[in-house]
């Protein structure tokens, strides 16, 4: 038997083939199935998935390349947005607080924006382990050229 920890069924060429996907992963032995939640409308459709598909779970939580792009001040909201989630369905379907994390590959080519960029990343990861720690989630980390500083904002969360 197998979990498959990571994937996005929602996303390209296999959202078109969610049934069949779900088929193929039965067929192979899959117990679960964890959808991967990378900003605040996929992490609704990874909930929707769980609850259509009982071989799904979902994560939810704010990718650090579309962290990268939001405001500072937009956290409060966007945590507020995902703590409903939690705190509004069935604990079976959310295990887990992520993709979150760290991204210096995909950054601006601008040294100022992507300075910018990775004070945002660092805010949202930020209040996402919060968020995550508050609630005994685990999380799903993305990290990208930059293991030093992930493995320094998982000591310090």
């Amino acid at each position: 038997m197998f979990i498959d920890t990571h994937s996005h069924l929602y996303l390209g060429k296999l959202a078109n083939a969610i049934p069949e996907a779900i088929q193929h992963l039965e067929e192979a032995d899959f117990s679960h199935s964890i959808q991967i939640g990378t900003n605040i409308e996929a992490s609704r459709i990874c909930i929707e998935l769980a609850k259509q598909y009982p071989l799904l779970r979902a994560t939810i939580g704010i990718h650090p390349c579309e962290a990268q792009d939001i405001a500072i001040e937009k956290i409060p909201e966007a945590i507020a947005e995902l703590e409903k989630m939690i705190l509004s369905e069935d604990k079976k379907y959310i295990v887990g607080i992520g993709e979150i994390g760290f991204d210096e590959y995909h950054l601006s080519q601008d040294e100022s924006e992507a300075e910018i960029q990775k004070i945002r990343q660092k805010h949202w990861f930020e209040a996402q382990a919060e968020l995550a720690l508050k609630h005994t989630l685990p999380v799903v980390i993305h990290t990208r050229n930059c293991p030093e500083k992930t493995l320094e904002a998982l000591k310090n969360s």
